[in-house]
Order: structure tokens, then C-alpha cells, then sequence
């Protein structure tokens, strides 16, 4: 299911389009989602962030896909 909670196939096609409006200093992401097993025509919407004043801080987090991800055997 689509985070937004549209039902969808593997069929699903999304475009999306990312831009700053340099009015409101907003970052805007404009999406439009295709599904001919679940819906007709093009399923539309846009989401609005603020922008945010901190500097980009890498996070030293630790990678859990692979052989990181694999729990002891109890």
C-alpha cells in the first residue's frame, strides 16, 4: 500500500518531482501515480516541507540490511 494509502499492484508506476519555491523556501515534491489494476486515469498530489536552517550533520548509524540484520538463534 502506497504511504499515502492507495491500494496498488506491482503494475504501480510513480513520477515524482522535487523543487525548492523560492517564495515560501519551502521544498515541494509533486507526484503523480499510475495503476491500471487498481484505478483509472493518474492518481495526483503534492506535499510541502519546510526547509530546515540547520547544517546537514552526518549520522555515524549502524547499516541493517545483510548479514547485519540477522537475529542469534535462540
Amino acid at each position: 500500500m502506497h504511504q499515502g494509502g492507495v491500494q496498488h499492484s506491482a503494475n504501480l508506476h510513480v513520477v515524482e518531482r522535487f523543487y525548492r519555491d523560492m517564495e515560501t523556501n519551502e521544498l515541494v515534491r509533486e507526484y503523480a501515480l499510475t495503476d491500471p489494476d487498481y484505478f483509472v486515469g493518474t492518481h495526483t498530489g503534492v506535499d510541502y516541507m519546510e526547509m530546515s536552517a540547520a547544517p546537514y550533520e552526518p549520522f555515524d548509524c549502524v547499516e541493517l540490511s545483510g548479514e547485519n540484520n540477522i537475529r542469534p538463534q535462540e
